[in-house]
């Protein structure tokens, strides 16, 4: 009688195990598979800079830069979010945050260490010029530090802010912060800062969204660097390496081996 008990009882018990067993295996591979899908998500997150990237009058995210992101985490499967922001705050999210790419920008010095890369993000040469009002012919730019004989504007967090830093310039006394490239042509145009820096073909297009003729500003002095012509995308330091090698080869495939 005792023998028939025992029996049950230890099969009970294998039962129970075995339950155990596969439970603990089943919320492993869940945990694991939940694991991997969200490192194979990504907040996108970028300014207003046209024609690389911008809001279309319907809302969306568009431009020349934006369809190469787009099109590399489509091919690479990769699900994404993607938002326009002030710079400065898109910066700020990427320094800080896991899972996030940013772009376009450009791999000066200054950030080499904070961001993961991929460069160059297209094959166009991206030059990047100081600009005044074509009347003004009291400005002359022939080396970086004359820019502290002038009124510089200057949006937070762009390469060019973290130049000035880095080079000696004193905000409030050489340079005057904003939010977007297209206040510091309007101080410029109001004759509240002396020179503004962008790229010819973005600072034309916003010339004409304010009504104003392409042939207001002269290019004075041009950003020589050569990491100043290449731009890229960048990831944050907390975003899984695999990662941001997957969206390498598949930007690599698409862009740079044609």
């Amino acid at each position: 009688m005792l023998k028939p008990l025992l029996r049950v009882g230890l099969k009970n018990l294998n039962k129970n195990i075995l339950v155990k067993i596969f439970i603990g295996v089943f919320a492993l591979v869940c945990s694991v598979s939940i694991f991997a899908y969200a490192k194979d998500k990504l907040t996108v997150v970028t300014e207003d800079w046209p024609p690389y990237n911008y809001l279309s009058a319907e809302g969306e995210v568009v431009g020349k830069s934006t369809e190469i992101i787009k099109k590399t985490l489509q091919a690479a499967n990769i699900e994404y979010t993607l938002n326009i922001y002030p710079w400065a705050r898109a910066y700020k999210m990427a320094l800080e945050q896991p899972n996030v790419l940013i772009y376009t920008t450009f791999k000066i010095k200054e950030r080499a260490k904070l961001f993961q890369w991929v460069c160059p993000l297209d094959s166009i040469n991206h030059s990047i010029d100081i600009f005044k009002l074509a009347n003004r012919d009291d400005i002359s730019v022939d080396k970086f530090s004359d820019l502290k004989k002038y009124k510089l504007g200057v949006s937070r967090a762009v390469f060019m802010h973290q130049m000035l830093k880095e080079n000696g310039f004193v905000e409030g006394t050489n340079y005057y912060i904003t939010r977007y490239n297209l206040v510091n042509i309007r101080l410029l145009l109001q004759g509240r800062v002396d020179v503004i820096f962008g790229n010819k073909e973005s600072i034309n297009i916003l010339l004409k969204k304010l009504n104003v003729a392409t042939s207001s500003l002269l290019s004075i002095y041009k950003l020589a660097q050569h990491e100043m012509s290449q731009t890229c995308m960048a990831f944050s330091l907390k975003t899984p390496k695999a990662l941001v090698e997957k969206v390498r080869a598949s930007h690599q495939k698409l862009y740079l081996n044609n």
